[in-house]
């Protein structure tokens, strides 16, 4: 509302020769607008924003976990486009037993 009548006291002295009355609503119209405006935009887009985020850091994440896993013993089965597969192990198995 501020900003309508900002506007409209603007563009209604161009007639007369006496400055616009009500301006200044303009300056406080504005930033409301695009506060109120930023405030709306944050909540509709905050699902799509945190599933892109989530699906451009899992990958990410898997293949970390997959680097980590190939050092240990019995090693983490991967899937992936090639269906299910056993990392390689290259630890040796535990000591012998003393006898």
């Amino acid at each position: 509302m501020f900003t309508i009548v900002g506007i409209g006291s603007f563009f209604s002295s161009f007639g007369s020769l006496e400055p616009p009355r009500y301006f200044w609503c303009v300056f406080v119209g504005v930033p409301l607008l695009l506060a109120v405006d930023m405030g709306i935009s944050t909540f509709v887009f905050m699902g799509a924003v945190t599933r892109y985020m989530a699906n451009e850091v899992a990958p990410v994440g898997t293949d970390v976990v997959n680097y980590m896993a190939e050092g240990t013993r019995g090693g983490r089965a991967r899937h992936g486009r090639r269906g299910r597969q056993r990392l390689p192990c290259w630890l040796p198995g535990p000591p012998a037993p003393l006898s």
